[in-house]
């Protein structure tokens, strides 16, 4: 089950290993910030799907199936950054270095949390356009928008 989660099976390696050197871990950060640009651009073609024509509905599963897959694969490596965080003996390490790990641990996961909020009702309601088989058009989308639709 790891293989599935990690895009990467030398991160992985490095990830769970206690005796992990501190360049592998900046490496670690560096495969999560690809994980986010790759859900960062999904996104953006989740918006270019609402609003085009023809809507496709096959589409639309595979982009959010496969920006479900990353947010997964991101929230079991945050978890595993923030343990390893704590196996590093930072009395080893640079005091710059040290605040920039620790500021790019925070950034990161204030990047998932502000797009885990900002994609949760978006994707909601494509699903539920998807299950009733109707066509959202851009007076839709903008509609229920306005409207609070998105609000959970």
């Amino acid at each position: 089950m790891n293989g599935l989660l990690f895009v990467h099976k030398r991160a992985f390696t490095m990830i769970t290993r206690k005796d992990t050197p501190i360049v592998a871990f900046i490496d670690h950060l560096n495969t999560q910030k690809s994980l986010y640009e790759q859900i960062l651009i999904l996104s953006d073609r989740e918006s270019g799907i609402i609003k085009s024509k023809p809507f496709s509905m096959a589409r639309v599963l595979e982009v959010l199936q496969t920006k479900n897959t990353l947010v997964t694969r991101i929230q079991v490596i945050e978890q595993q950054l923030a343990e390893q965080r704590c196996q590093i003996d930072f009395n080893d390490i640079s005091v710059s270095l040290k605040e920039e790990i620790s500021g790019l641990i925070q950034y990161i996961g204030s990047l998932l949390r502000k797009l885990l909020a900002q994609d949760s009702a978006n994707e909601e309601m494509l699903r539920e356009c998807v299950c009733s088989g109707n066509k959202p058009t851009v007076n839709t989308h903008y509609a229920m928008k306005a409207y609070g639709a998105y609000a959970k």
